[in-house]
């Protein structure tokens, strides 16, 4: 494959309890080429195939598995001092902009997609958070896939008015 022009959309979908092979038929329509854990701990008990081992190995060869939730997840801090994800002192974090850097450092030269548990994007931090901050800092409208192959750019997720707290992140 050759590079991705330098505007090339960063896409975002959530696992939820779908096979594998139903993602990662959804990355191969999209043309994605890496996909980039955007959880805190990735792990799920109910959907055990999108483990951090079992789904770095279940890839095929032509998607890569990258994992940035120690920078980009949702998760508020583990020591309980907030009820609520606070998103803005999150993404005042520098782990969180050295994240953000990252991900921007392999958009130029793959089509990526971010990954969390969530389905819906508008109860998840890829929405709330990742796409929020990619849209307003970095003008990339994120596109968040849905299982049925829809497509949603955040843009129109914050014209639903949709950006509040969540418990918990996610």
């Amino acid at each position: 494959m050759s590079n991705p022009p330098p505007d090339n959309p960063i896409y975002t979908v959530g696992h939820s309890n779908v096979p594998l092979e139903a993602v990662v038929a959804l990355l191969r329509r999209f043309g994605i080429t890496r996909l980039v854990d955007a959880r805190t701990a990735p792990y799920s008990k109910y959907s055990p195939q999108f483990n951090h081992e079992p789904l770095s190995r279940g890839l095929p060869e032509d998607i890569v598995y990258v994992y940035l939730g120690h920078a980009l997840g949702g998760n508020p801090p583990a020591d309980g001092t907030h009820a609520l994800a606070d998103y803005e002192e999150m993404a005042a974090r520098p782990a969180f902009q050295h994240g953000l850097e990252e991900l921007l450092a392999l958009r130029r030269d793959h089509v990526v997609c971010l990954l969390c548990a969530e389905e819906d994007p508008r109860k998840c931090h890829r929405s709330r958070l990742l796409g929020a901050k990619l849209l307003a800092w970095h003008g990339i409208d994120v596109q968040h896939l849905g299982h049925d192959g829809r497509v949603e750019p955040q843009s129109a997720l914050e014209a639903e008015g949709h950006q509040q707290p969540r418990l918990f992140g996610g």
